[in-house]
């Protein structure tokens, strides 16, 4: 009776275990963790990690040439900014710098959309507000089966405009994101340096231009391209040469330098 027992008991045991593993093998597939560090090597380097190297990815095909087909009017921009309230904000902060609540603690954190959405272009917009952040191991969800086209470039028609007003709303607003940006290219320059890419003074240069690149489009937005800035600094340049604050070597020598970081894969 005893062997019998414990016969029982083991095949109970036996059979719950199959009940068990059959169940799991039902679930529907869990989706990728979004805090996931491994899709992209370096971003378990620090919370900001990975953010340089997702903004020069390659876009997809489906998505290169895109232009956006909507006016980047008054219009527009008030049914962007009534999207971006409800559906952006929250992780991207209220002026896009990446600060908002419920991003606080993501990892990697959300991009400070307000702040690079005008170095960069339609198409990579449009694809990473399409897809959302899968692809990279972020937290941010696609928005395809939740904003219809024109909807996501009235996101980005607002998100430009982040881009040209957040920095004179507050004079310390974003200046903590301006810090690690600069820190970042310092890094990047005496790296391509230290390999002899580049000499120290046309680093000094390249930073220098960089800034006052950034100054300059955020006065001047009708300088800002769908292609982003990297496809219109010859134009930039003959405005600000034009405009007297730079010169033709300068802009010859940022050209130069930005060429050799780019081919070189440590272009920020």
């Amino acid at each position: 009776m005893k062997i019998s027992r414990y016969l029982l008991i083991y095949c109970c045991v036996i059979l719950f275990t199959f009940i068990l593993i059959s169940a799991c093998s039902l679930l529907p597939d869990q989706a990728t963790p979004v805090m996931r560090n491994d899709i992209v090597p370096e971003m378990g380097m620090d919370r900001s990690g990975g953010m340089m190297s997702r903004h020069h990815t390659d876009i997809p095909n489906i998505y290169v040439g895109k232009v956006s087909p909507i006016e980047n009017d008054d219009q527009s921009i008030e049914r962007g900014q009534a999207i971006y309230q409800i559906q952006c904000e929250s992780c991207h902060g209220e002026f896009g710098l990446g600060d908002g609540v419920a991003g606080m603690n993501l990892d990697p954190v959300p991009a400070p959309v307000g702040r690079t959405s005008l170095m960069l272009s339609d198409e990579y917009l449009f694809w990473r507000i399409t897809e959302g952040g899968v692809t990279f191991g972020t937290a941010m969800p696609s928005y395809e089966s939740i904003l219809d086209d024109n909807e996501r470039w009235d996101v980005i028609n607002y998100l430009r405009y982040l881009g040209i007003t957040a920095g004179t709303i507050d004079e310390n607003l974003g200046s903590s994101f301006d810090e690690q940006s600069e820190q970042e290219h310092i890094t990047m320059v005496e790296e391509a340096t230290q390999l002899g890419l580049i000499t120290q003074e046309g680093g000094e240069i390249f930073l220098s231009l960089h800034a006052l690149i950034e100054e300059y489009i955020v006065a001047q937005p009708h300088l800002i391209s769908p292609g982003g800035m990297d496809n219109n600094l010859i134009e930039i340049f003959n405005a600000m040469i034009a405009d007297g604050l730079i010169n033709q070597e300068q802009a010859d020598i940022f050209l130069s330098v930005h060429a050799k970081l780019d081919d070189a894969g440590l272009m920020r």
